[in-house]
């Protein structure tokens, strides 16, 4: 259900060696490696667990301008999972003064930006809402100032295939 690499970027790999970076299909463990420092691995797992966690799903993209993108579809046994997911999510990124948060009521979403560069000198636009039993997460990382219109454009499609 993730949204397909598009023509002319190069589509992320699933290195085993680097469970930061993994894509594809995710069960419990590679979800938590992929999404959580070590140290919060153990609160990540029993979290993801109570809120009833099926499976993840993870596309990313290096665009040929050299930004990236990054689609996660965390799927839950019901809407309940998903939602309490998402508002702790929500609540860390409104608790982060390093970042801009902003609300977006027209697709039910929360985002963030952030201006300071992280890995690889990159900033980045996220974008978090629930669809159902499914947690969307889109992120959309540049070197230059973070894209919110790019994010927003990548969010958009990828909801658009989820509704099918």
């Amino acid at each position: 259900m993730a949204l397909p690499v598009p023509p002319g970027a190069t589509a992320g790999k699933q290195p085993t060696d680097r469970p930061k970076n993994r894509t594809g299909v995710l069960n419990l463990d590679q979800y938590v490696a992929a999404n959580y420092d070590p140290q919060w691995a153990e609160t990540a797992t029993r979290a993801a667990k109570e809120r009833g966690f099926v499976t993840a799903a993870c596309r990313a993209w290096k665009n040929p301008d050299g930004s990236q993108s990054q689609m996660m579809l965390v799927q839950y046994a019901s809407a309940t999972g998903a939602q309490a997911h998402y508002r702790g999510l929500h609540g860390l990124w409104t608790e982060d003064t390093s970042t801009t948060f902003f609300d977006d009521p027209d697709d039910q979403a929360a985002g963030l930006l952030h201006t300071k560069p992280i890995m690889d000198g990159m900033t980045y636009a996220s974008l978090l809402t629930t669809r159902g039993n499914i947690l969307v997460y889109v992120t959309h990382f540049t070197p230059k100032t973070p894209d919110r219109d790019t994010a927003q454009d990548l969010f958009h499609r990828q909801l658009s295939a989820l509704a099918g």
